[in-house]
């Protein structure tokens, strides 16, 4: 579609980096890490894209299969951005999740990411070689709803947690000014001035 292999990767790359980065950064204005269900949209919006993306493809570089390099290159960027915008959020809303616990292996769950990145580009390549785009789009798809009902499963977790520590603490409030519980230094004995231990008023 690009006319040539080099143009091909430049701006598959370039598109998927800076596009990935910028959803990356906007997650925080996206969910709210107080309502847990909202860590669930980025990727409901990333599997919708996923699937409209396998629609318009096609119809998209057919039409502008005429076009000027300028406007082959900017009809790929088009098509790519929405899709690597939402591609970036599910990892940073996951690195979030995990480091709510304590002593979790962020590290090793960055090292994980890098190398899986290394490992899936090599299978896209040659899915995409030996079975065709479709079958590519298709475990795509399927990766990224196994994210998705893992992250359904965490967000469960949380949401019970929360409501579960709201429960204790209306189970168990602090005990009201006035009831009856008296300080301690009410209780002890005076000391008048002759020596005289004198009990204390109350």
């Amino acid at each position: 579609f690009l006319g040539h292999p080099t143009y091909a990767l430049a701006v598959v790359l370039f598109s998927l980096l800076l596009f990935s980065g910028i959803g990356s950064m906007l997650v925080e204005k996206v969910v709210d890490p107080g309502r847990p269900r909202s860590f669930l949209v980025p990727i409901g919006v990333l599997l919708g894209i996923i699937v409209l993306f396998r629609f318009i493809t096609e119809p998209a570089t057919d039409a502008m299969a005429g076009g000027t390099t300028f406007e082959r290159v900017g009809t790929a960027v088009a098509l790519l951005a929405p899709l690597a915008l939402a591609m970036g959020m599910p990892f940073a809303i996951g690195m979030g999740v995990a480091s709510r616990r304590a002593g979790a292996p962020t590290a090793f769950l960055w090292g994980i990411n890098g190398a899986m990145s290394v490992v899936a580009s090599v299978f896209g390549a040659l899915l995409a070689m030996f079975f065709g785009i479709n079958v590519t789009f298709g475990a795509g798809f399927v990766a990224y709803a196994v994210a998705a009902l893992a992250l359904v499963l965490i967000v469960r977790g949380l949401v019970r947690a929360s409501q579960d520590g709201a429960a204790i603490a209306a189970a168990s409030p602090e005990a009201a000014p006035g009831d009856g519980h008296e300080d301690a230094e009410e209780r002890e004995p005076a000391l008048v001035g002759d020596g005289e231990v004198r009990p204390a008023s109350g």
